[in-house]
């Protein structure tokens, strides 16, 4: 899923960095040609472009901070999720948050379900 992302990400990039902008410099294909001339088009790919970078540059940033672990991945969202009503339980009392006798209890009230 990751490669995916990355890919789409890398063909958004290229045509925002490369092809848009180049398309909007009306002077290299039509010499003598001004923006004038090309009226409401230059706003459209100019709007499209900015677009497109600053969905290439979040989506980058989004990548970077999960990359270094500061974002959690939906992987890791939904492991801690599924996590169990006893594996809770275990890990409670494994921080001295409730005695033997209560841990007991509570897993008989668990198994019963």
């Amino acid at each position: 899923m990751r490669s995916i992302i990355t890919t789409i990400l890398a063909i958004i990039v290229a045509l925002a960095i490369l092809v848009i902008p180049a398309a909007a410099q009306v002077d290299r294909v039509w010499p003598g040609r001004t923006f004038a001339d090309w009226g409401w088009r230059h706003m459209v790919f100019g709007s499209a472009t900015m677009i497109l970078v600053w969905v290439g540059i979040t989506l980058l940033i989004i990548l970077l901070l999960r990359s270094v672990g500061a974002l959690p991945s939906s992987r890791e969202s939904m492991a801690a999720a599924r996590q169990t009503a006893l594996e809770v339980l275990r890990e409670r009392y494994a921080r001295g948050e409730i005695d033997k006798r209560e841990f007991e209890e509570r897993k008989l009230t668990l198994s019963a379900r």
